[in-house]
């Protein structure tokens, strides 16, 4: 879950496509702010975007926690008996129950660029997963 930072949600190796498939799930259950009454009103736009940038830190943050653990040899890790783990790359795949909005979306692609400036082998998706 995206909320627990220190914590691989779930990690796949692909061994026909030399693919290690990262998953972070990412449930808009946490970060959805319920509509006030009385004068809560007028303080309601204020929570609604300080919860949409914890939510963007909260990604960019088990996102980087992914990366490094990628980058100290995590398949070597998570799959002992990998052989050619240097021929591997990597996919860190955002699950969602929602359609992320367009910062979250930037913010994914923001990543992706910078870790393409640094050649690395990985790349960061999005799924949403309605079911």
């Amino acid at each position: 879950m995206i909320i627990d930072l220190d914590v691989i949600d779930h990690v796949i190796l692909d061994e026909e496509n030399k693919l290690m498939l990262m998953l972070i799930f990412d449930s808009e259950d946490y970060w959805t702010v319920e509509p006030p009454h009385g004068l809560g009103v007028l303080t309601y736009n204020k929570k609604c975007k300080d919860k949409n940038l914890e939510h963007l830190v909260y990604l960019k943050n088990k996102v980087e926690n992914y990366i490094g653990h990628i980058q100290n040899n995590g398949i070597k890790l998570c799959f002992p008996d990998c052989a050619e783990p240097e021929s591997y790359s990597y996919e860190i795949r955002t699950v969602t129950n929602f359609t992320p909005a367009f910062d979250y979306m930037d913010l994914i692609d923001q990543m992706n660029k910078v870790m393409s400036k640094q050649g690395l082998k990985i790349i960061i998706t999005n799924e949403v997963n309605s079911g």
